[in-house]
């Protein structure tokens, strides 16, 4: 059988796999296709006993066991699946070592893990490519099962064979991967080209495919740098081969880099993969474009693009806490990465980290345009992430929104008019409430309760950061030129009664059947629920009261809720043995202890206005 006979049935074989099966029987075609490679398998076999001295018989038998392979891990049959793997990767070993294959003698399992098998420069390296094929669906399948050491192991081993052909090929002049003549489809064209060329463009392709396997062990072993680094190299490969691959897929894990390079502080690289992701995203045609696939990517690619703008701003927001007035924040570093290679799209920057952004009014244009541009990426996002059909995802967009409101009013100090400021500020936290407001009441709370409280919680913080700001206000409204008018007290303790009911919302859904909250919650759920009491008792105890006897009474019932909260937080041992750990709850606590001491007097002294 001649290599072009050979090559035709293959053909043939790939044609059936790659039809469309039907719903009910999703593996049809990939069991008529194995079929087909076992009637092949078995003619070759046969001409291999006839002719044993024939080494390219025997290599297609090798290619075939590795087909079977393959299909049997694609209809998830990896035990034997595995077997014909080993097969192959025998037949191969006996090719190279100059032996000929006993077809009568007992199969050895477990060679591709006992391997050591080096690049071979003579007559057999031509097998190389074959053999890294063989190692990396040894590699897949133990990473499918979930044993990721030997996985590790053996996709090393084929990484260590293709850099001992890299370096033998570059000591014969070889120019590497970015020299070869590929045309549109991934095929090497140049006919002219040398022996060692030609053999680049065959295992070119199955280093690829170890980086790729080697991405996914690391990851499915939660193995984030090197899964990062591996799944860095498979992409740039995949856009220098020009091989055909899915590019949504690529683009999403593009996505997946920035998210890496973003946790790391390293913006030039994670803005690289952004841009990375959408030119290759634009390359889809225009029926493709139109899936859902399709669509849920574009929003990906524009909340990727909110999320960088919004963790830069973030990150000198965090880096300003606690500098003196003559220091400026410390300028993110790019991460030391020795590997690093430019994605090679038209259009897309070099990774440098941005310019920082200076402290108080100076940051403010910067800030500002970077908020922008967000807040745009993330109402592109919204066409997709509707309410109706992608709740959670809808929420968080809302809630990275809310949060970056938040931040930027940081920046805003750069105009003297402490008036206009805080009507500017003012204006900020009701767009918070807008973003917020109408999600509690749209869930079904026994299957969002987390997001309910979450959104209780955060609105709770707005609506007293609102009437916080107002109070300062009245404050100092002697003070104040400007001509802006304060909100009444009126005005301003309906902001507090809106801002205790999202607190006492929060806390009451942990309320059991008996009244009580539960003695078992979690460290941080109870720091949260105690944090959203004292939040509660203390904005009520500031209410405008319009008598001294109604200002009495409220500082009453704060005292008798601080009693209540002190009781329940000291009756349950969870409390005394896991949340004294957390400081700020105990220092809450402690709070509350000293306002049961301190209020009586003070409610004392107002009792003899009315008495």
């Amino acid at each position: 059988m001649n290599e072009a006979e050979f090559n035709k049935e293959l053909d043939e074989i790939e044609e059936v796999a790659q039809k469309e099966p039907p719903n009910n029987n999703i593996f049809l075609y990939k069991h008529e296709s194995r079929s087909m490679m076992t009637a092949l398998r078995t003619k070759i076999v046969d001409l291999c006993k006839t002719n044993p001295e024939d080494n390219e018989l025997l290599l297609k038998a090798a290619r075939v066991n590795l087909l079977i392979g393959s299909n049997l891990f694609e209809v998830e049959s990896f035990q034997e699946g595995y077997e014909y793997i080993e097969r192959a990767e025998l037949m191969v070993q006996v090719v190279r070592n100059g032996q000929q294959y006993d077809w009568d003698r007992a199969f050895i399992k477990g060679i591709c893990e006992q391997t050591r098998t080096k690049f071979d420069d003579g007559a057999n390296r031509n097998t190389t490519g074959l053999l890294m094929d063989i190692f990396n669906m040894a590699g897949y399948h133990w990473c499918s099962r979930g044993v990721t050491e030997k996985a590790v192991r053996v996709l090393k081993h084929c990484e260590a064979i293709y850099k001992d052909f890299d370096k033998w090929a570059t000591e014969q002049g070889d120019k590497g991967l970015a020299a070869l003549h590929i045309d549109d489809d991934g095929e090497h064209t140049d006919e002219s080209s040398s022996p060692i060329t030609k053999l680049r463009a065959k295992i070119e392709g199955s280093y690829t495919s170890t980086l790729f396997y080697l991405a996914q062990v690391h990851g499915s072993d939660a193995n984030s740098t090197e899964a990062s680094k591996y799944c860095h190299l498979t992409l740039q490969r995949q856009l220098a081969s020009k091989k055909e691959f899915d590019r949504q897929e690529w683009a999403v894990n593009a996505l997946g880099l920035c998210s890496f390079y973003l946790s790391a502080n390293d913006y030039g690289a994670s803005r690289h993969c952004i841009e990375a992701a959408e030119r290759v995203f634009d390359k889809l045609s225009d029926a493709e474009k139109q899936t859902e696939q399709a669509g849920q990517t574009l929003a990906n690619i524009h909340q990727a693009y909110a999320k960088w703008a919004y963790y830069l701003v973030k990150y000198y927001r965090d880096e300003q806490i606690g500098l003196q007035d003559d220091e400026e924040p410390k300028i993110p570093e790019a991460l030391p990465i020795e590997w690093w290679t430019n994605f090679t799209c038209e259009g897309i920057s070099e990774p440098s980290q941005p310019e920082p952004i200076a402290r108080g009014s100076q940051g403010w244009p910067g800030v500002l345009k970077y908020f922008k541009d967000s807040v745009r990426h993330w109402k592109e996002s919204l066409k997709w992430y509707v309410f109706d059909g992608f709740v959670t995802d809808y929420i968080q967009i809302m809630q990275d929104m809310s949060q970056f409101y938040k931040i930027i009013l940081q920046w805003d100090v750069h105009d003297d008019k402490y008036g206009k400021m805080v009507d500017r500020h003012a204006t900020i936290l009701l767009e918070r409430v807008k973003l917020l407001s109408d999600i509690p009441s749209q869930l079904n709370d026994k299957h969002y309760l987390n997001y309910m409280r979450q959104v209780w919680f955060e609105l709770g913080e707005i609506y007293n950061d609102t009437a916080e700001l107002r109070i300062t206000q009245r404050r100092h409204k002697k003070e104040i030129a400007d001509g802006s008018q304060p909100l009444n007290k009126d005005a301003i303790n309906k902001i507090m009664k809106k801002s205790v009911k999202c607190f006492e919302d929060f806390s009451g859904s942990f309320i059991l059947e008996d009244g009580k909250p539960p003695s078992d919650m979690d460290p941080d759920v109870c720091h949260a629920f105690i944090s959203s009491r004292m939040h509660a008792i203390r904005i009520r105890s500031k209410f405008f009261a319009k008598s001294a006897k109604e200002e009495y009474k409220q500082l009453e019932l704060a005292v008798a809720e601080y009693n209540e909260l002190v009781t329940w937080a000291e009756a349950h041992p969870h409390y005394q043995e896991k949340l004294c750990k957390e400081e700020t709850t105990k220092l809450q606590i402690d709070l509350a202890k000293e306002m049961i001491r301190l209020l009586p007097s003070k409610m004392r002294d107002i009792q003899k206005a009315f008495m």
